[in-house]
């Protein structure tokens, strides 16, 4: 039983979709502070991980990496669940 190729074109655009949910959780996170947190490490990670599927052109990696690219997503996704309140101006 082989693995099914998948093409590394949507692994891409699966991490750079969570390295872009993982940049605006950063900025909404804590927009005066800059500080190294879970979301900076998802958005380093999904751009390693980018990387990774351009260079590792192997087919029977594709749908290993497609899973990992998909988990990762899945999971800058779910850190938007987990952000904490803001202090609305307008609900003051």
């Amino acid at each position: 039983m082989s693995v099914p190729h998948i093409p590394y074109a949507i692994n891409i655009l699966l991490c750079l979709a969570a390295v872009l949910v993982s940049n605006y959780c950063f900025r909404r996170a804590n927009p005066q502070a800059r500080v190294f947190n879970r979301y900076f490490i998802l958005a380093a990670g999904g751009v390693v991980l980018a990387i990774v599927n351009i260079f590792l052109r192997d087919p029977g990696a594709s749908f290993w990496l497609f899973l990992v690219s998909a988990a990762w997503l899945g999971t800058a996704v779910y850190q938007i669940r987990l952000m904490p309140e803001r202090d609305d101006p307008l609900n003051r």
